[in-house]
């Protein structure tokens, strides 16, 4: 299993617990004698250990220790050496089998019986984000693929991939740390030559360490756990969009680790049938480049896509706010308040009011009556202020709009845009009780209830004509990026969904033009390229204009 490669096969993650053939070693106990060399002995002590997984021995696992150690002293430091092929099974199996039968725990250490002494040999970590407290399961890495990725980050060396898993107490709420209610994050393990210690190395911060005075590289996979994340934890899309009220998750701001106050927010802003799934693709090219993981960390916002459009900008500031609240304190830098927000197709519309002030227009769009007037209950008046005033929300200091509509797009108009709408089943009674206890209070426009994410990609929706007049945070650099895969005789270029000029946006510093399709622009490495390029220059920027003003007063506009 070293070295194991991505494969064009089916995602099977059961393969990975599956013993590893050694028939190929051809060594049993019979004939062993003290003066068998370091290999033979690592192959010799490896064959044993299958031997008793074989037969659901315990001592399976001392064996396979063992043979890790043997290995090490036939220099298993060397890259792609006949020792370090054995270290590597052995140590594979080492974690699966000490699991499975309660020797391995990953929050307190390994138990082996070596020597005749029984010892605790404890995991150490090397540049995690995490703590012991949240390692629950580790799954060793295997062959894997999945449609969402473009390349595998892996290398050859020292160590086994894994991808450990945190699982939330479910009396937790979300707030406490905004992780997911299973989070994976991947890992390196190596047990040390002296066997003191199993370390757990971040592949994204190590690719060698330093053993016996000798530099080894490390064996490292950084796409793991998000293939893992898709295989299973897939997001929610049909239900969020045509049961938006009883959707199994409400929106929630989610982060791929631990909060960091070193690191810059980046926040991923799904669109529309989407969810924070569609950007794993860009994460993983992401965060190879150095300069981009030790400087950022990754947020995405997950949100019903067939909701009233206000409802989900609305939840995303209050989720911004509770993240705020959260970790306030730790902000010593001033990072959260230098946040970038990317968003793609309809969440590129939600980012734009995440930059705006809506003073009176949004309101005044629909209704024919100052919002004090209006006949209804404080809790429905509060809701109702919340999702239609608003401010520039102080975190976000760049966007990135990607295929957003802000003109609309032609298709909603087309048979299948109205039947997807006609499809959405939003259980909004307390509007409809609103728009009977003020007859003749609110426009037409709203008669079925507040634009949905779909309403607003229809070109004559009044409310997408009155987002576009909102004025936006002039400190707020805005960029673009948008598709010319699709062009026809009579039109303009477009992604097939947004047409290029819809997608234009007047105040954008930058516009990056790519022949790419709505939703391959997510996976076309030329916006990686431009997303890496803006990101350096948010570095760059904030690099140079980081003031003493800026420290006293981080939210000014």
């Amino acid at each position: 299993m070293h070295g194991l490669q991505a494969c064009h096969q089916p995602l099977d993650w059961n393969q990975l617990l599956q013993p590893i053939p050694s028939s190929s070693f051809g060594f049993s106990s019979a004939g062993a004698s003290e003066d068998v060399d370091p290999i033979n002995m690592a192959r010799l002590r490896f064959r044993g250990a299958e031997q008793l997984a074989a037969s659901s021995s315990q001592e399976c696992v001392d064996e396979y220790y063992a043979a890790v150690l043997w290995s090490w002293l036939a220099g298993a430091g060397q890259l792609n050496s006949p020792a370090q092929e054995i270290a590597n099974q052995a140590l594979a199996r080492l974690l699966n089998e000490g699991q499975a039968r309660g020797r391995l725990d990953l929050r307190e250490g390994l138990k082996v019986n070596h020597a005749g002494t029984v010892r605790i040999i404890p995991i150490e970590t090397r540049g995690l984000p995490w703590t012991s407290e949240d390692f629950h399961e580790c799954r060793v890495v295997g062959r894997y693929y999945h449609c969402n990725i473009s390349n595998y980050h892996q290398t050859s060396g020292l160590g086994v991939p894994v991808v450990i898993l945190r699982h939330k107490p479910a009396s937790a709420s979300h707030s406490c740390d905004f992780l997911p209610k299973t989070a994976a994050f991947a890992a390196t393990a190596v047990l040390t030559p002296d066997g003191s210690s199993l370390r757990l190395y971040a592949p994204l911060r190590f690719k060698q360490d330093s053993f016996e005075g000798m530099e080894t590289p490390l064996a490292t996979d950084t796409t793991a756990d998000l293939a893992y994340g898709l295989h299973f934890h897939p997001q929610t899309r049909i239900e969020d969009f045509l049961r938006p009220d009883s959707s199994r998750d409400p929106s929630l701001l989610y982060f791929l680790e631990p909060y960091q106050p070193d690191k810059i927010p980046v926040i991923f802003v799904h669109g529309l049938l989407s969810s924070p799934d569609a950007w794993t693709n860009i994460i993983n090219e992401l965060r190879t480049a150095p300069e981009i993981s030790e400087t950022y960390q990754f947020w995405g916002f997950k949100y019903a896509t067939g909701a009233p459009f206000v409802r989900s900008a609305a939840d995303l500031r209050i989720q911004m706010d509770a993240a705020l609240q959260r970790y306030c304190e730790e902000d010593d830098q001033h990072l959260l308040h230098r946040s970038v927000m990317i968003g793609h197709s309809m969440g590129g519309l939600i980012s734009k009011l995440a930059i705006a002030h809506s003073d009176e227009a949004l309101w005044d769009s629909i209704a024919y009556l100052p919002i004090e007037t209006v006949a209804t209950d404080e809790a429905t008046r509060a809701r109702l202020i919340e999702r239609l005033y608003f401010d520039p929300h102080p975190m976000i200091r760049r966007t990135v709009f990607i295929a957003t509509p802000h003109q609309g797009s032609s298709s909603a108009g087309r048979i299948c845009g109205k039947v997807a709408s006609a499809l959405v089943y939003n259980d909004d009674s307390t509007f409809e009780q609103l728009l009977r206890d003020n007859i003749g209070g609110f426009s037409d426009s709203v008669a079925s209830g507040l634009p949905t994410s779909i309403d607003m990609l229809d070109p004559r929706q009044p409310f997408l004509d009155t987002i576009g007049r909102l004025r936006l945070n002039p400190c707020v650099p805005k960029h673009t990026i948008l598709g010319t895969r699709v062009s026809l005789p009579g039109h303009p270029p477009s992604d097939g969904i947004v047409s290029r000029t819809s997608a234009q946006h007047p105040d954008a510093i930058s516009e990056k033009q790519i022949p790419a399709s709505h939703n391959g622009l997510l996976k076309h490495p030329e916006t990686v390229e431009e997303l890496r390029r803006i990101l350096s220059l948010h570095i760059s920027e904030l690099t140079s204009t980081y003031s003493s003003h800026d420290r006293v007063n981080p939210t000014n506009d």
